[in-house]
């Protein structure tokens, strides 16, 4: 029976940190009946004494807010199928409870080499798209390009963790992580994964100079980044370049208040906003429910446009679908893998503290412009991500003496 489990436990975690950019349905449902299959193990724990740890009790809570939301808003049962979209999430609590029995053998390395290996394929796919299939953007093969660079995103920043431990110098390899995201990305030409990488790069000089690198390397380091950092920049401003780049010539249209010059997906997307953000006001408490996507045409008028699944941003999603709940429930699911790192040992936090960083802050960056919550493939990623931190085998902290 054990072997039976950890056969369970690692399949689930190979269907999620590699093989989920190829084969998204069957990784999906595969990794949903091992969640289902996992509750047996927490209901074991809990009478055995095993507590629901903080970050837990938050995922619980936000689900709670979501069921209350939807009561004065629901005149029939099957409206609460809506938050189906987001069970992955409460059941990681279970999951944790089976993937404990693999007795500590998942390393931090080897998350972090399943992670590489994960995002090498998103590239390959997207490659294989754009090069072989001639499409003008890479994932169609599998999934939404946008979806696609959204996980390659995750998963390439992923295999820097390993970088935060003792001999961190025979496994440099990692490095190649953001670099092949990055290819990803780019021949997905999804534009928020592109931008909302350029944040989790910021994030993780900042984060390695802080806690990764050993005191007396650090100051040289942050300098020569800085420095490298700003000619980057002056030299895509100056030459036109970075307001070129698909996503941030929007963004810098909108923000020097040229709006005429966006494109229509732009444009359809703030028409969006605009529904949400009325439909928030009309609501603002519990919001619209099941209804809620219908509810944001109407106050988008005279730009009614309807036939969509979600308003391209969690935000506006979450905001109109349960208002003020749905906001907090939002920001409590965003906020619990930062507290399950910080529940970790301190001689192991550095590691999976950035681990929750690049999980949390991604998936809000990448929010703000798709949806990314509710979404079945990023949903998935970020409840076995969730369930992991608790558990990730941290080898020794890298030492101040390297």
């Amino acid at each position: 029976m054990s072997n039976l489990i950890k056969v369970v436990g690692w399949a689930t975690l190979i269907l999620t940190f590699v093989l989920l950019p190829a084969f998204p349905e069957i990784a999906c449902t595969a990794v949903i009946v091992a969640m289902i299959a996992s509750i047996p193990f927490l209901v074991r724990d809990l009478r055995r004494g095993a507590k629901i740890s903080r970050a837990q009790w938050m995922v619980l809570i936000a689900t709670g807010l979501l069921v209350l939301a939807l009561v004065p808003t629901t005149s029939a049962a099957d409206n609460f199928v809506v938050l189906l979209a987001l069970l992955p999430i409460p059941l990681s609590i279970a999951l944790t409870a089976l993937l404990s029995r693999l007795q500590g053998s998942l390393s931090l390395k080897t998350l972090s080499s399943l992670a590489l290996c994960g995002a090498a394929l998103a590239a390959a796919i997207s490659a294989y798209d754009v090069y072989v299939r001639g499409l003008s953007r890479g994932g169609f093969l599998t999934m939404n390009p946008i979806h696609m660079g959204d996980i390659a995103a995750i998963l390439g920043f992923f295999a820097l963790a390993g970088l935060l431990v003792d001999r961190w110098q025979q496994r440099t390899f990692l490095v190649a992580g953001p670099v092949v995201a990055l290819l990803a990305v780019l021949w997905t030409g999804s534009r928020g994964p592109l931008v909302a990488m350029l944040g989790l790069a910021a994030l993780t000089l900042v984060y390695f100079v802080a806690v990764g690198i050993p005191q007396k390397r650090r100051k040289p380091m942050a300098l020569t980044a800085s420095m490298a950092l700003v000619v980057v920049l002056g030299h895509g401003l100056s030459t036109g370049w970075l307001a070129s780049v698909r996503g941030i010539d929007q963004f810098m249209n909108l923000a020097g208040g040229n709006a005429e010059a966006v494109d229509s997906s732009t444009q359809i997307r703030l028409w969006l906003y605009e529904g949400a953000w009325n439909a928030f006001l009309a609501s603002p408490i519990y919001g619209h429910g099941a209804g809620f996507v219908e509810a944001a045409a109407v106050y988008m008028l005279p730009n009614n446009i309807s036939g969509w699944d979600h308003l391209h941003s969690d935000l506006a999603d979450f905001a109109a679908f349960a208002g003020v709940m749905g906001l907090a429930a939002y920001f409590l699911l965003l906020a619990s893998p930062l507290v399950a790192a910080l529940e970790r040992p301190a001689n192991t936090r550095a590691a999976t503290f950035y681990l929750a960083l690049v999980l949390s802050a991604g998936s809000f960056a990448m929010g703000l412009t798709n949806a990314v919550l509710g979404i079945l493939t990023l949903t998935v990623l970020f409840s076995v991500s969730l369930a992991v931190l608790p558990l990730v085998n941290v080898e020794r902290e890298a030492s101040e003496s390297e």
